[in-house]
């Protein structure tokens, strides 16, 4: 649950004391703890918000309950608002942080006038609560071995979460390992928004994932999970860490989620070996409790408690295994008794699960590889506004006038439209001039006039260019003789020998021709 936590409500009165007539009549009841999950868990109606082409991962309700956010590994984000959302379930925004990388967590400011979204990107982003965004954080060196001396992280970012009560203080975790506290106040600011750096405590040197982190419900502590298989415990203000739960979970394992119950003595740890994993932070030294064969594979599976801080819950994703079809589920288990009371099956995978304490209404994030949706549980009885507002709400029919683009002024072009071509109808008179005086008009009704005849017709404009350089017709030098062309001048060099016989008039007065070695073997 986002925001502040509210002062405890006064508690459901436990059983009466049985009668001894009660007590011969059924001594196998036990103590009772189904009918108690079933009369708070709101799952007599349900509602189904879709549009996410993938898997939902994150969810995020807003402390007051009247705006929710879904995030997916399609990349995209949206934004429900259920006092202006009608039956349809639509958003009233989508957008996209940043193409190409999932969402892995989003959190609302204690306020609720913004909110930070996590993606598998290095530099988380900061949005109003419209969806505009503000700013986003800076992104460190990757070169720089030492975390402390950069300015933002340096690998993709794996979760997030906003302070409880201080509204501009924010917490990341990334597979850089380390923990960064962030200041919204300082967002694009020269010196960076950069508060603290948490660095998990080793035990031995190398490089690890902070794979999950979350603050208490009072703010006074952060969680967070390491690849190594432990988890981790500081102070706020302090960059050490104060406890740690070694090997908590399988080293190498990615543990998805961790929470903590409103009173801050107990400790959820999702892990994605199919365990979930009960922590009491009084005596820390080992485990209270582990629920096994909770099969998942995301890393964004999520885990919670109740409004009333009596029982928690986890998603389940299916059976992988094609001989076992079936769907996932929400499986819900009791703090007490540290038994599973509840298990809702949800088609797909169940990833991300909220349970509102104002509203009590059950955010069910699920789907698979192809789609995404949020299904919702809700009781009319139990259940307060939330869903209950916009179920009842009509949708506005469409309207023709829905489709019409008023921006365009659609014209349509008929034969014998426009007034110049339109002709009577058989039977009708023209409206305008009448038809009558149309035709003694001498332009409209003018012969085209005929070809003379016994002419050719026209010719085209290359043959006129070739006739006219002599390429074609009579005195085309195609088809003419080459010798006879020449010939045809030898009488004119007889009587006129200036333009030949001048060059050789001095020099050579009898012509001397060419005689080839063949016509000079003949003569000899």
């Amino acid at each position: 649950m986002e925001g502040p936590m509210p002062p405890p409500g006064p508690r459901r009165p436990g059983p009466e004391p049985a009668s001894d007539e009660d007590e011969d009549e059924d001594d196998s009841d036990g103590d009772g703890s189904d009918d108690d999950v079933d009369d708070f868990l709101p799952t007599a109606n349900e509602a189904v918000m879709e549009g996410h082409k993938k898997i939902v991962s994150c969810m995020a309700l807003e402390h007051t309950g009247s705006r929710l956010l879904t995030g997916s590994h399609d990349y995209g984000v949206k934004i429900y608002d259920f006092n202006g959302m009608k039956r349809d379930l639509r958003p009233f925004r989508e957008i996209v942080p940043m193409d190409g990388y999932p969402v892995h967590a989003l959190s609302w400011s204690p306020t609720g006038d913004q909110f930070l979204c996590v993606t598998g990107h290095p530099q988380p982003k900061i949005y109003d609560r419209d969806g505009r965004e503000l700013g986003e954080f800076d992104k460190g060196d990757m070169y720089i071995r030492d975390l402390k001396n950069t300015k933002g992280h340096c690998s993709p970012c794996t979760g997030g979460a906003w302070h409880p009560y201080e509204k501009h203080t924010v917490l990341t975790s990334s597979a850089d390992g380390s923990m960064r506290v962030w200041d919204v106040n300082y967002l694009g600011h020269p010196r960076g928004a950069q508060a603290s750096v948490l660095k998990p405590a080793l035990a031995k040197p190398g490089r690890v994932q902070v794979t999950a982190c979350c603050y208490s419900p009072d703010g006074s502590v952060v969680a967070g999970a390491v690849s190594d298989g432990s988890i981790q415990i500081f102070p706020t203000g302090s960059q050490g860490p104060k406890t740690q739960l070694k090997k908590s979970h399988l080293p190498g394992e990615t543990v998805t989620s961790v929470a903590f119950s409103r009173d801050g003595n107990t400790l959820l740890s999702r892990c994605q070996d199919g365990t979930l994993r009960v922590w009491d932070m009084r005596n820390a030294s080992k485990v209270v409790k582990t629920f096994d064969d909770l099969e998942t594979t995301h890393e964004e599976t999520s885990v919670g408690f109740s409004p009333n801080d009596d029982f928690f819950f986890t998603g389940v994703d299916a059976p992988m295994s094609r001989a076992d079809k079936g769907d996932g589920a929400l499986a819900v288990f009791s703090k007490s008794k540290l038994e599973m009371v509840r298990k809702v099956g949800v088609p797909g995978n169940c990833v991300s699960a909220l349970w509102h304490q104002r509203l009590n209404q059950v955010f069910i994030g699920a789907g698979d590889h192809k789609s995404g949706c949020v299904r919702v549980l809700y009781d009319e009885k139990k259940s307060t506004r939330g869903m209950l507002v916009c179920v009842g709400r009509k949708t506005r029919k469409e309207s023709q006038s829905d489709f019409v683009n008023i921006n365009v002024q659609s014209i349509a072009y008929v034969p014998h439209a426009l007034p110049m071509f339109q002709e009577p109808m058989p039977g009708q008179k023209a409206k305008g001039e009448s038809f009558t005086a149309k035709r003694k008009d001498p332009l409209r009704t003018k012969i085209p006039q005929e070809p003379t005849p016994n002419e050719r017709g026209g010719t085209l404009l290359t043959q006129h260019i070739m006739k006219g350089s002599d390429m074609i017709g009579e005195k085309n030098w195609r088809t003419q003789d080459p010798r006879e062309a020449i010939l045809r001048h030898a009488k004119d060099a007889e009587e006129n020998p200036w333009t030949t016989n001048n060059a050789y008039k001095e020099t050579q007065p009898v012509p001397i021709f060419h005689q080839s070695d063949e016509e000079n073997s003949d003569s000899e």
